[in-house]
């Protein structure tokens, strides 16, 4: 089901905040910036990993369509993509070479 006017703003709008953030938080590991882009209520279903040069974002239960386009839209803000899998279907957000990575 598409997204409303209202929906798309809102979602546009939680999205620049959460990039906002993620901006602010140079010297956090990049894989805490990337779970500090996803609302709470995304968290509880999704099991974040580093994954040699990606970030895998696996849910880890069915999330129907509308929560699944507002988690690419989320995704999409940080050139991640999908990666179809049948079952181990995930995201995955390349990691930018500089940055800091999950501490040892």
């Amino acid at each position: 089901m598409p997204l409303t006017k209202e929906e798309a703003k809102r979602l546009h709008d939680e999205i620049g905040e959460l990039i906002a953030r993620f901006l602010e938080t140079e010297t956090v590991p990049f894989i805490e910036q990337i779970r500090m882009m996803f609302p709470e209520k995304y968290l509880r279903v999704l099991k974040i990993t580093e994954e040699c040069d990606y970030i895998k974002v696996m849910p880890t239960q069915f999330l129907g369509g509308d929560d699944f386009s507002k988690l690419q839209a989320i995704i999409k803000e940080v050139h991640g993509e999908y990666v179809s899998q049948g079952k181990t279907s995930h995201f995955r957000i390349k990691i930018p070479k500089g940055v800091q990575r999950r501490l040892p």
